[in-house]
């Protein structure tokens, strides 16, 4: 793993400083998104997925392990850190 990881990579939600505007609130989420590194599966990064714009998840594709569905994306990547994820079957 190059970087530790903080607290933040398990738990935490973005801070949108009462912001009620829409793309401001998206512009932290995605950055709050970005910062969080996820551990490896397999050897490899898992691949952040999603089934709709309200149904995110992480899967590792070489093994098929997957976290549930998510609201948000930020959500699914702190589930896989915290090894939530499932097998596939």
């Amino acid at each position: 793993m190059s970087k530790q990881m903080n607290i933040i990579d398990f738990f935490g939600r973005p801070d949108y400083h009462g912001s009620k505007d829409e793309i401001v609130r998206y512009s932290i989420e995605d950055r709050f998104t970005d910062s969080i590194q996820t551990y490896e599966c397999c050897g490899e990064m898992p691949k952040e997925m999603f089934r709709s714009c309200h149904e995110y998840f992480i899967k590792c594709l070489v093994c098929g392990r997957k976290t549930k569905m998510f609201r948000h994306l930020y959500e699914a990547k702190q589930a896989w850190n915290c090894e939530e994820a499932l097998w596939q079957n």
